[in-house]
């Protein structure tokens, strides 16, 4: 049976089936395999994601670009302060406007008790998918990405595997709890 992922969000996977992990377990495997060897894919030819950032990333951010400029695709990186938002444009505006011009919405907005609701706010109006790159309550691509890392390391039968969670980002900002908490669904 396939599963057919085109128009769904991503925010958490508390709202995804296990058999729509698996889908994008399985094809994140089979693209990793593609690259390692030397084939080249562009499943996301000219197809546009717009990247949001409230903050500063480096390893979500250029991971991101990478993908999508290795799939074919390509990404805006943009800020806040780049776009209406910092002028008072509602997630709802957003939505619709960007939806209009490309294939996804991805967003990092991790201020407390505002990026979730915001993420979800965009979801609610957006004609294309959304995907959380980190708000403060999940971090689905963190666990994504740690999944696919320890299966990896340890195979697919993970039952009586103790995992230990920590992260370590700069000490110059306080750590949302998305990431632990993520894990943990």
């Amino acid at each position: 049976m396939q599963i057919d992922l085109r128009g769904k969000h991503l925010i958490t996977f508390d709202t995804w089936t296990k058999g729509e992990i698996e889908t994008v377990l399985e094809t994140a495997k089979y693209f990793k395999i593609l690259r390692a060897t030397g084939q080249t894919v562009e499943p996301l030819k000219h197809k546009t994601l717009f990247m949001i950032f409230f903050e500063q990333s480096t390893r979500t951010r250029n991971s991101m670009e990478a993908a999508m400029t290795q799939l074919g695709g390509h990404a805006h990186d943009l800020t806040a302060d780049k776009l209406q938002i910092a002028h008072g444009e509602s997630a709802k505006d957003t939505a619709i406007v960007l939806s209009r011009m490309g294939e996804g919405i991805a967003v990092r907005n991790c201020f407390y008790n505002i990026g979730n609701r915001y993420l979800n706010e965009l979801a609610r109006y957006a004609t294309i998918p959304v995907i959380s790159m980190q708000d403060d309550v999940y971090h689905p691509l963190q666990v994504i990405a740690d999944l696919m890392t320890i299966r990896e390391y340890f195979g697919y039968d993970l039952r009586g595997l103790k995992v230990a969670i920590t992260w370590a980002y700069a000490t110059s900002h306080a750590k949302p709890l998305s990431v632990p908490q993520s894990q943990i669904l």
